[in-house]
């Protein structure tokens, strides 16, 4: 797992433990947090004994309701959600940051504080992005969550790079040859909306993508200097995106 998914998942990890905290009347003090404090009811150890005993590692249940709730707000398979815990509550992360128990429970709350900050900060952009991603192709499927995870960490020239790479997979879902599955996925776009209108946002981010250093980068290519623009050019592609999988998936049939 790369840097940026670790940060992407521990953020989200520590704000959804902290939510539920919340919900059950948990606060950092409690004698009871310390059974709770990044785990919930992801396992079944108690009272963090991998803190006693390093060789001891998180158990988790898989369908079990906090890992069905946590799904439904972030990606992430199983051997990902157990290397985050196997990283937050051993000594791993002990180590690193030479904190006791209490300490360490107060530096998660604390970050939680700040992503959750952050997110406030940028309410619209968290709703598109949090639009489940039906999968219609795990390579595309993989680029788009790639593209998002990227942006949430605030890198966004490589999303913007990364969603483009998905824009242009789209064009080959439903037939190899470019052309032909550009006009197949407009046909399948235009139950509501004229094809004309798919066909030209297709012609459109094409160009962009050709005339700017997006997926480009030789000299006679425009660099794009500013965030504002980028993130422009994200959210643009990334709803495009997501609308053309969602009508060419068997399900928006």
């Amino acid at each position: 797992m790369d840097t940026k998914k670790k940060e992407y998942l521990i953020n989200n990890l520590l704000l959804f433990i902290k939510k539920e905290m919340e919900l059950k009347g948990s606060c950092i003090e409690s004698k009871y947090v310390n059974d709770y404090w990044f785990r919930v009811e992801f396992e079944h150890l108690d009272y963090m004994p991998c803190l006693v005993d390093p060789s001891k590692k998180p158990r988790l249940i898989p369908d079990s309701n906090d890992i069905k709730k946590f799904k439904q707000i972030c990606d992430f398979t199983q051997d990902e959600l157990t290397e985050i815990l196997n990283y937050c509550v051993t000594n791993e992360y002990l180590k690193k940051y030479c904190m006791d128990d209490y300490t360490l429970k107060r530096k998660g709350i604390n970050r939680a504080d700040k992503y959750e900050k952050s997110l406030k900060n940028n309410d619209e952009k968290e709703f598109v992005l949090n639009q489940k991603i039906i999968n219609i192709d795990e390579k595309l499927s993989s680029l788009i969550k790639e593209s998002r995870i990227l942006y949430l960490n605030n890198d966004i020239q490589a999303a913007v790079e990364k969603i483009w790479d998905a824009f242009e997979r789209t064009k080959t879902i439903l037939n190899k040859d470019k052309k032909k599955g550009v006009l197949a996925a407009c046909s399948a776009c235009s139950s509501s909306i004229e094809k004309y209108y798919v066909e030209e946002e297709y012609r459109v981010l094409t160009k962009i993508g050709n005339d700017f250093q997006i997926r480009h980068f030789e000299i006679d290519k425009i660099e794009i200097k500013d965030n504002e623009t980028l993130s422009y050019l994200f959210f643009r592609t990334y709803s495009f995106v997501i609308f053309v999988v969602q009508k060419i998936s068997p399900r928006g049939k």
